[in-house]
C-alpha cells in the first residue's frame, strides 16, 4: 500500500510554513509507506490518484475541498481534516476525519486505513463522486442561475 503526498504550486507566492506541521520520510511510521512527491502540476495529480491507495488532506482551510470529490472519483479512501466538504463526504465508509495540527491522530488514521484497506471499496467510493460530476454540478448551477434570472 502506498500513500502519495502531493503539494500544489501556490499562485500567490511562497507559502508560510512557519506554523505548519511537517512530515518527512524519516518519521517513524512513514519510512517506506509514504512517497513525498512535493509540488506537482494539476495534470499530474490525476496520474497519482490512479496509483494511490489513500488520499490525505491535512489542511487548516479549504474553500470547498473539491480534491476530496476527485479522490472519491478515483476510488481512494480519504484521511482529512474537517475542512470544506470533508464533514459531508468523509465517514466510516469513505475514510477518517482528523483534527488539524494533530500528527498523532493523522498517523493513527493512516495506520487504520493501511491495515483495513479491504474495508474501502473502490467502486463504491467512485459511485459517491457522482453528485460532484461536471454534469451534476453544471445542472445545479444552471438551475440556480435560471431561478435567479426568473425573479
Amino acid at each position: 500500500i502506498q500513500c502519495i503526498a502531493v503539494d500544489f504550486p501556490q499562485p500567490e507566492g511562497p507559502r508560510n510554513t512557519q506554523n505548519s506541521p511537517s512530515l518527512t520520510s524519516s518519521d517513524r511510521f512513514f519510512n517506506d509507506t509514504v512517497v513525498f512527491k512535493g509540488e506537482l502540476p494539476p495534470e499530474k495529480v490525476a496520474e497519482e490518484f490512479a496509483h494511490a491507495d489513500v488520499f490525505v488532506l491535512f489542511s487548516h482551510y479549504e474553500t470547498a475541498g473539491v480534491v476530496l470529490a476527485e479522490s472519491l472519483a478515483a476510488g481512494c479512501p480519504i484521511v482529512s481534516t474537517r475542512v470544506g466538504i470533508a464533514p459531508q463526504v468523509v465517514n466510516e465508509q469513505t475514510g477518517l476525519l482528523v483534527d488539524d495540527d494533530d500528527i498523532t491522530q493523522l498517523t493513527q488514521a493512516l495506520q487504520h486505513i493501511l491495515t483495513h484497506s479491504d474495508s474501502y471499496h473502490s467502486a463504491f467510493l467512485r459511485s459517491l463522486a457522482q453528485p460532484y460530476s461536471q454534469a451534476e454540478v453544471g445542472e445545479l448551477l444552471y438551475n440556480c442561475y435560471r431561478n435567479i434570472s426568473i425573479r
